[in-house]
C-alpha cells in the first residue's frame, strides 16, 4: 500500500478486477483498508490546513481594513481642504459685498476715526484679493495635482486588490469544501456496487487541484500585499507632499498679509477723538442763544 502524498493512488484495486480474481470478502477488506488509509490522510490535511484558513481570512480581513484606513485619511484630508477652501471663500465673498455696499459721505471723511476706517477698509480688500489668489493656488497645486489624482489612483487600486484577493479567497475555500466534499463520498464505497479505484482516484484528483489552488493563493496573495506596499508609499508621500504644500503657500500668505495691516494700525493710533467731535460739531448748524460752547470747546482743544 502506497503512502498518501497526494500525487499516488492507495488502493491496490484494478479497474480491470473480477470477481474471478478476488473474493467479496477480500473486496470489502480492501475498501475497508482504502477508507481507513485515506481517513488518516484526510485528517493529517484538515488538521493542518483547518488553521491555516482561518488565518488567511483574519489576514484578509486586516489587509482590507487596512486598505479602508487609507483610503478614509485620503477622504479625510480632502474634506478638510475642501471646507477650509469654502470657508475662507465665503469670507473673500463677504469682505466684498460688505466693501462694496459702504455708501460714504464727503462729511463723514473729515475725521480721523473716517480716515482710519478707510484704510482698514481697503487693507481688507487687498486681503481678500490676497486670499483670493491664495486659495486659486492651493485648488490648482493641492487639490488638483495631488489628492485629486491619488485618490482616484489609489481607489482603482484597492478594488483591483479586492477583486483578485477576494477571488483568491474564494476559491481556496471552495477546492477546501470539494475535497472534503469528494472525501465524504468515499464512506459509500464499502455498501455500494462501485469502483473504489475511481472514487479514490476522483479524491486524489481533487487534493491535487486544492493544492495547486494554495500555490496560486499563496503567490497571488504575495502579489496584492506588494501592490499595496507600492501604493501606501506613493499614498503616504502624496499626503505628506500636500500638507508641506499648503503649510509653505499659507505661511507665505500670512507673512505677505502680515505687511498690509500696518498702515491701517497707524491710522488707527492716529484717531483723535477730541478733534473729532469739533470737525462734527462744526457741520452742525449754530445755535446762537449758546454760542459759548462752541467757544469753550474750542479753547479747551487749543490749549491741549
Amino acid at each position: 500500500m502506497s503512502q498518501c502524498d497526494g500525487t499516488t493512488l492507495t488502493s491496490a484495486l484494478c479497474p480491470h478486477e473480477t470477481s474471478d480474481s478476488r473474493t467479496l470478502d477480500d473486496l470489502q477488506q480492501l475498501k475497508s483498508q482504502l477508507i481507513k488509509t485515506l481517513t488518516e490522510f484526510e485528517f493529517q490535511r484538515v488538521e493542518h490546513f483547518q488553521p491555516l484558513l482561518t488565518h488567511n481570512r483574519t489576514y484578509w480581513d486586516r489587509f482590507q481594513a487596512e486598505m479602508t484606513s487609507g483610503t478614509q485619511q485620503i477622504q479625510h484630508l480632502e474634506d478638510f481642504l475642501t471646507r477650509r477652501l469654502e470657508a475662507d471663500q465665503a469670507y473673500v465673498e463677504a469682505i466684498r459685498a460688505s466693501s462694496s455696499s459702504q455708501l460714504v459721505s464727503p462729511q463723514t471723511l473729515l475725521s480721523s476715526f473716517s480716515d482710519a476706517f478707510e484704510s482698514l477698509t481697503r487693507s481688507q480688500e487687498q486681503f481678500a484679493e490676497k486670499l483670493d489668489q491664495f486659495l486659486a493656488s492651493i485648488r490648482k497645486d493641492v487639490v488638483h495635482r495631488y489628492l485629486t489624482d491619488l485618490s482616484t489612483q489609489y481607489k482603482h487600486s484597492v478594488e483591483d486588490i479586492t477583486q483578485r484577493g477576494s477571488r483568491f479567497q474564494e476559491e481556496l475555500t471552495n477546492t477546501h469544501t470539494f475535497v472534503c466534499d469528494s472525501f465524504n463520498s468515499l464512506s459509500t464505497i464499502l455498501n455500494d456496487a462501485v469502483d473504489a479505484w475511481r472514487m479514490e482516484f476522483a479524491y486524489f484528483d481533487s487534493v491535487q487541484k486544492w493544492k495547486q489552488t494554495r500555490c496560486e493563493y499563496v503567490k497571488g496573495m504575495a502579489e496584492c500585499f506588494q501592490q499595496f506596499k507600492t501604493m501606501e508609499i506613493n499614498r503616504i508621500t502624496v499626503l505628506q507632499k500636500v500638507m508641506e504644500t499648503y503649510l509653505r503657500k499659507q505661511r507665505l500668505f500670512y507673512e505677505q498679509v502680515a505687511h498690509a495691516i500696518s498702515e491701517p494700525m497707524t491710522a488707527a493710533e492716529r484717531v483723535h477723538p477730541e478733534k473729532d467731535l469739533l470737525q462734527s460739531i462744526r457741520r452742525i448748524p449754530k445755535n446762537a442763544s449758546h454760542p459759548s460752547i462752541i467757544l469753550g470747546l474750542c479753547v479747551t482743544l487749543n490749549s491741549r
